[in-house]
């Protein structure tokens, strides 16, 4: 079992994002990482593992990134982070600190599709950056969306996750504001990549 903490924040935007809510800066309560260590810890004994999540937590102080990894670690947790991997530069200064990055693959690798994907703002390049920075220092999930605007082809996306080469993939639902799931199954989705890049694809409900 594990906890998540939310941050609040992110540089991206995403068309498709289902947390909105999260993207200013200037919501959420303002807690340091004791503050946050110390609510974790009242559930601690039932916890295996906490992840850290957002917005973007690559948008919070690194320095209490660190510190908040130090903390989890301090209660036999495991510490996990859930990004973007966005900027590269940033999760390459705290990839270290966690012992799980799921990293998100949001689009097929390549500049055009990922910049739509993003709103503008990240590029299959720095993507590739994140998975460098990941790589040999943290376990390395690869976690897609089944969101509807993946393209209906998937062999740009077989291709990706080929060269990305993580440890292994999570394919996740997608369910818009208004409750329904659209987008590709995640079930064949999952089939499609265990099948072609011989890669464990867990399906998350």
């Amino acid at each position: 079992m594990c906890s998540v903490v939310w941050t609040q924040g992110c540089p991206l935007r995403c068309p498709w994002c289902h947390n909105p809510e999260l993207r200013p800066p200037d919501g959420g309560t303002d807690m340091g990482p004791s503050e946050v260590a110390g609510e974790i810890e009242r559930y601690a004994d039932y916890l295996d593992a906490v992840i850290v999540s957002g917005g973007e937590p690559l948008a919070q102080p690194i320095d209490e990134l660190r510190e908040l990894c130090r903390l989890i670690r301090r209660m036999d947790l495991s510490p996990v982070l859930d990004t973007s991997g966005y900027p590269a530069e940033r999760l390459d200064r705290v990839a270290d600190s966690f012992d799980r990055v799921a990293l998100d693959l949001k689009a097929p690798l390549r500049d055009e599709a990922y910049l739509r994907a993003t709103g503008d703002v990240m590029d299959a390049a720095e993507l590739r950056r994140a998975v460098q920075a990941v790589r040999g220092r943290a376990e390395l999930e690869l976690r897609i969306t089944a969101h509807p605007y993946l393209p209906d082809d998937c062999e740009p996306l077989i291709e990706s996750v080929k060269e990305i080469d993580p440890d292994y993939v999570v394919v996740q639902r997608y369910v818009g504001k208004d409750g329904k799931e659209s987008g590709p199954d995640p079930n064949e989705l999952a089939s499609v990549l265990e099948e072609e890049v011989a890669v464990t694809v867990f399906v998350r409900v």
